[in-house]
């Protein structure tokens, strides 16, 4: 592991509730598994078979929702869970400053690389790191051998896409994912798509929040609500309508 990424896959990872897992989630070949929620059996057996299936998963620390990770101890047990991810992410604090490093630091220094990297036979996982900071991003794509790095809406500020190109023109070795989406789902696709294979893709739940409205992808605003994993049912219009948006933004994704 380390050096430059072997890229292995390129898509839009839907986050939709728990009854919508097979009708939303299930159009992508590209998933992201939120740890925390794995303690719902219908969630964790969802990402248990579709990663069985093949599809390419990351296996998040939930520190987007809870403002800082599970445990990595929780991780590692959701990980032989689930039988495996492809990409596992770092632990990691909405903080910043420094603090990221610090989480990456004691997380290779305490072994738990190695720990996901033996934990299930035949499965070898790619590690994600998630910076909060420009300090925190440029030490994560000099300084160490993580495969990832994730960026979040909160580093919007600094411009995500113009920092991954940034890298790029001095020759990293890192590829990128976009953690969540801020504006018109569609015109996000196509800013990633314009990097190449330097974005692994792109995680969102905004595209859900549009469609149960029964807007298009592209009537954003006003900004919807966020949702929670327990949402009631769709009218079947609805429904119809959002797997609709999403296999065309699903087919953008693959550009």
């Amino acid at each position: 592991m380390g050096g430059r990424t072997i890229r292995l896959k390129k898509g839009f990872a839907p986050i939709v509730p728990l009854k919508y897992l097979e009708d939303l989630a299930g159009l992508s070949n590209f998933q992201m598994c939120i740890a925390h929620w794995c303690v719902e059996e219908d969630y964790l057996n969802f990402y248990r078979e579709r990663f069985s299936a093949g599809d390419f998963t990351i296996l998040d620390n939930g520190a987007c929702e809870l403002d800082v990770s599970i445990e990595v101890s929780e991780l590692l047990d959701v990980y032989i869970e689930l039988g495996g991810a492809d990409i596992v992410v770092v632990p990691d604090t909405k903080e910043g400053g420094t603090g990221n490093i610090e989480l990456y630091n004691k997380f290779m220094e305490e072994g738990w690389r190695s720990k996901f990297l033996h934990a299930i036979e035949g499965v070898t996982p790619y590690f994600m790191v998630v910076p909060h900071s420009l300090e925190e991003f440029r030490y994560f794509n000099e300084f160490t051998i993580a495969d990832y790095i994730g960026l979040n809406q909160g580093m919007e500020q600094h411009g995500r896409l113009r920092l991954i190109r940034d890298a790029v023109s001095k020759g990293t070795s890192k590829s990128f994912h976009l953690l969540g989406m801020m504006r018109n789902p569609l015109k996000e696709i196509m800013g990633a798509n314009e990097l190449g294979d330097y974005i692994l893709g792109m995680d969102s739940s905004l595209p859900y929040r549009i469609t149960k409205l029964g807007r298009k992808l592209n009537e954003y605003k006003p900004f919807p609500a966020l949702i929670n994993m327990y949402e009631e049912e769709l009218e079947p219009s609805i429904l119809k309508h959002c797997i609709g948006e999403f296999e065309g933004l699903i087919e953008r994704s693959l550009g």
